[in-house]
């Protein structure tokens, strides 16, 4: 309940009246779900509807901090997940003209122990929010198991481990680009090219429309979504074929070229029959940040995002900083 009061009010006060100029949209966030077992499969990337000129290029470099516990058993499986995520990413994009444009997006992940295990309680406890059991495990630990019960694990790595995950193509058309509305569809394809330790092994595909509803200084930016995820033979017992998401993003403009955003991501999970609600149950995250341009050329964001619920697959806090410069060639 907290984590909801906390939304509204954020959300309420971007839209109060302010002497601050009017300026253009620049959400959403473009981020995406960070559980790391998700990492292996497509997660939609929040987008917006807008799409690079002809012959116009976008190199986009981005960091992302993620702090995950996941820790739920039962009689027939396992989740105990205890570390930092670090990912790194690189995209690049391209406009072909005519409401037309491609990318191409790599991430590489590194796990790292939980340095900042006691301030989190610390934070958690501040805001009475709920911890999920992290007064039972000591600081500072390491774990990153996914399994059944009896049987082979899914996942099950002692150490730290790094690697390259999938990477994603789109495709995006701009359907329509009005002055107030603007609607485009992407179709999102993920191919097993990445390492063994964050590869599903298989291919997912996704399609998604987006819509970004402009005014003088709030701007509205939806994604609605649907994901096809390969099945490989070890996971198929515990995947479905796929799951919906949900993306609603309101920007309230502090300058010609700078925001403050709120926006809330709910996504279905690929999981089934394993009776872990941390596994199972829908995926709520609520990030709040600000984005920038600079010129023509240059673009950063930088978001905080946090799990509504508390007993999902969503991880507790996520910190997200990227950078992105257009060029014409």
């Amino acid at each position: 309940m907290n984590h909801l009061i906390v939304c509204a009010l954020v959300s309420l006060l971007l839209l109060v009246p302010t002497p601050l100029p009017a300026g253009e949209p620049l959400g959403p966030f473009h981020i995406r779900e960070r559980n790391p077992v998700y990492q292996r499969f497509l997660s939609p990337r929040v987008d917006t509807a807008a799409v690079l000129s002809a012959g116009t290029s976008r190199f986009s470099l981005g960091n992302t901090y993620t702090n995950v516990f996941e820790r739920e058993s039962n009689e027939g499986f396992v989740q105990n997940i205890d570390f930092e995520l670090w990912t790194f990413h690189l995209e690049r994009g391209y406009g072909f003209g005519r409401g037309w444009e491609i990318s191409t997006e790599w991430r590489y992940h590194e796990t790292r122990g939980g340095f900042l295990d006691h301030f989190i309680q610390e934070y958690h406890g501040l805001l009475n929010l709920p911890n999920d059991n992290r007064e039972d495990v000591p600081n500072n630990t390491y774990s990153f198991f996914l399994g059944p019960s009896v049987g082979p694990a899914l996942i099950d790595f002692r150490d730290p481990v790094g690697g390259f995950s999938d990477p994603v193509i789109t495709l995006k058309k701009q359907i329509r680009k009005g002055p107030r509305l603007t609607v485009a569809a992407s179709l999102q394809i993920k191919p097993p090219w990445g390492a063994d330790n964050w590869s599903s092994g298989e291919t997912d595909a996704g399609l998604n429309l987006l819509v970004q509803r402009r005014g003088r200084k709030h701007h509205l930016h939806l994604q609605a979504a649907w994901v096809s995820i390969g099945r490989p033979e070890a996971w198929r017992a515990v995947q479905n074929g796929g799951f919906p998401f949900l993306s609603v993003a309101l920007e309230r403009n502090t300058g010609e070229k700078s925001s403050l955003l709120a926006q809330l991501d709910w996504g279905g999970s690929p999981f089934q029959n394993t009776g872990l609600e941390n596994l199972e149950d829908d995926s709520v995250n609520f990030t709040v940040g600000w984005r920038r341009h600079w010129g023509k050329d240059w673009q950063a964001q930088i978001s905080f995002a946090e799990d509504l619920t508390g007993d999902g697959p969503a991880v507790d806090f996520s910190l997200d900083i990227q950078i992105a410069k257009k060029f014409n060639f």
